[in-house]
């Protein structure tokens, strides 16, 4: 795409972004952790509506439909959404030509990856379920939309305008409450009828993305593909092990247990998801906070410092409430989902954690050291699983899981002491200051309720 007549241009010829909007980290993070916030209850009540209106059986099915149209989506974006962002942000001058080559290339990679896991998907898929089979090939169509969209929607973080980026990716995430609600209507538990609702309403909103770069100087420039890649592929890779280490666990399971188990566990890991707003506000926050700041080490130390007590302190209570609060919100039948999550709610928040050093190595300019990580979480799951799900089921997976986030955690927590020359125990050190920090921000939080 060239620029228009109207679009703002600088006189030198750069794009309108000559100057990032200043990053007001308390006024950011209360509204990014807002978001988060309302997006975890929206897709704890989808989870809730999903489960009940399917059943356990129900549920676990559809779990297969989307477990491996997930997995591979991880892999077709190439890390370019992620590349867009970093570079927008370092270079916020010439955004549109780095989303725009970004954008170029998700496309050609979103279209390769549908049409091959379009006629893939079949051979994975449980031979004696092929009612899912069909379900599962319109996911696959769906990820010609995935990446782009992707790599639309990101940068805008980079760039500091938090209203946008939060708005946009507020609508994909209300994509699952939306079919589900279409399905209630119409009285149909058909999969092709979800994924189909699904895919037109992802249609959509691709369009309204891409509709917010008209006016920029949004084109495919060839000198950027070499850095956009070189920041992209590691990321990319790293997201392989991080999403298998988080469905491989669903994977064996459904060769292992029944329908009804996958499903008490999809809704145990789902339940545990609740725990990771707050944490991936201050994962968001990483890439922007430390560019403004010009990865001053003590800025990196106080934001792990913070982001671990803040995952302690969700990990005890989530973990202690967990048996109470899943039966009674999703039914009696799903007390084992309850029990399951006081072990896959803590270990959740172990994920949460190391996603945010993640963000922090890769605001450092250090893609590579997240895919280690992940890669080595991965491989404990993998090389523990295949003897542990046969013999202890959902008790098993769930404790390897804990595991595998626990290693890839520390291993992350190594990378970045190296990255700023601190040793480990400095970025777990948490003083008086995050208390005084979190106290601040929950007495911030109750006069904004009380203003309301």
């Amino acid at each position: 795409m060239t620029a228009g007549a109207d679009e703002p241009v600088s006189a030198d010829g750069h794009d309108a972004f000559d100057e990032p909007q200043e990053l007001d980290i308390t006024a950011s993070g209360g509204k990014i952790g807002a978001t988060n916030l309302a997006l975890a209850v929206l897709l704890f009540g989808t989870s809730v509506l999903t489960a009940q209106y399917f059943g356990d059986e129900g549920r676990g099915l559809l779990a297969l439909v989307f477990l491996w149209p997930t997995l591979v989506i991880g892999v077709a974006n190439l890390g370019l959404p992620q590349a867009a962002l970093f570079h927008a942000a370092k270079d916020p001058r010439n955004a549109g030509s780095w989303v725009g080559t970004a954008a170029s290339l998700s496309a050609l990679s979103g279209v390769a990856f549908a049409a091959i896991g379009f006629f893939v998907v079949e051979l994975l898929l449980p031979d004696d379920k092929p009612g899912i089979v069909w379900p599962a090939r319109l996911m696959m169509l769906g990820l010609a939309l995935q990446p782009i969209t992707g790599t639309l929607l990101h940068p805008w973080l980079g760039l500091r305008r938090i209203g946008r980026w939060n708005g946009l990716r507020t609508l994909v995430d209300l994509v699952p409450l939306a079919f589900i609600v279409v399905l209630i209507a119409i009285g149909s538990k058909s999969y092709t009828t979800l994924v189909t609702v699904q895919l037109t309403l992802l249609s959509a909103i691709f369009l309204l993305c891409l509709s917010f770069w008209r006016n920029q100087r949004f084109r495919f420039d060839r000198t950027k593909v070499r850095r956009i890649f070189a920041f992209g592929l590691p990321t990319a890779l790293s997201v392989i092990p991080f999403t298998l280490s988080f469905r491989v666990d669903q994977a064996f399971l459904a060769v292992t247990e029944s329908e009804a188990a996958l499903g008490h566990y999809a809704v145990a890991a789902a339940w545990s998801m609740l725990c990771l707003p707050v944490l991936n506000t201050l994962a968001n926050l990483a890439l922007p906070r430390v560019v403004q700041t010009g990865a001053d080490p003590s800025t990196v130390v106080n934001h792990v410092r913070f982001s671990v007590l803040v995952a302690v302190a969700l990990a005890i209570v989530g973990g202690a409430a967990s048996p109470f609060v899943v039966p009674f919100v999703y039914g009696e039948s799903f007390t084992r989902s309850g029990q399951l999550a006081m072990i896959l709610l803590p270990a959740t928040a172990v994920l949460g954690l190391s996603t945010v050093m993640e963000e922090l190595l890769r605001a450092l300019h250090r893609p590579r050291s997240p895919l280690y990580a992940q890669t080595a979480g991965l491989v404990l799951t993998i090389s523990v699983l295949w003897w542990v799900a046969p013999r202890y089921g959902v008790w098993g997976a769930a404790v390897v899981s804990a595991c595998a986030y626990s290693l890839a955690a520390s291993w992350s927590a190594t990378a970045l002491s190296r990255a700023i020359g601190q040793p480990v125990h400095r970025l777990f050190a948490v003083g008086r200051a995050e208390f005084r920090t979190l106290g601040g921000l929950v007495q911030r939080g109750r006069r904004m309720m009380r203003r309301r």
